[in-house]
């Protein structure tokens, strides 16, 4: 917790040149977990100038998607009340395609392999195991945004 209290209040001489590859673009992150939720959030998507909400479950995030659609989500599997995969069938579900579209990155601890394709079946459009690679995280972001972007081996990512 400390280490996420001195990355949160670090405050960088110039802003990192890649400050602003998320201006525009609305994230929601949905996790059960306070300090998991911060890191993803504040460290790793508002430094890169995303707008972010969260939620900490899957009937809060459908309440935050109701009030704002994001143009991306971020979900855990396990969760109190409602699961990720049940977020994920609900949003695939809905007949309004500005929602039923939204790319869904899956979020979790490691699971069975099952669990994993419950995820792919349920719509997830990349699926990432705790403790994760930010590298990763912002990979499967870019290619949801651009999907041009998903065969160009020259793209680099950085923290």
């Amino acid at each position: 917790m400390k280490i996420l209290d001195n990355l949160l209040s670090r405050k960088d001489k110039e802003p990192p040149k890649y400050a602003n590859e998320g201006r525009g673009k609305r994230i929601l992150v949905v996790e059960d977990e306070r300090n998991l939720m911060r890191l993803i959030a504040e460290v790793h998507l508002k430094r890169r100038g995303y707008e972010v909400r969260c939620a900490y479950n899957g009937r809060d995030a459908l309440r935050e998607i109701e009030k704002q659609i994001p143009d991306l989500i971020i979900t855990d599997l396990r969760m109190p009340i409602m699961s990720g995969e049940e977020l994920v069938k609900n949003i695939k579900a809905n007949p309004d395609q500005r929602i039923n579209e939204i790319p869904i990155i899956m979020l979790t601890a490691k699971v069975s392999d099952s669990e994993v394709f419950k995820g792919w079946q349920a719509g997830c459009f990349a699926y990432l195991t705790k403790p994760y690679n930010p590298l990763e995280l912002f990979r499967f972001m870019r290619e949801a945004f651009h999907p041009s972007d998903m065969y160009d081996t020259e793209k680099t990512y950085e923290i």
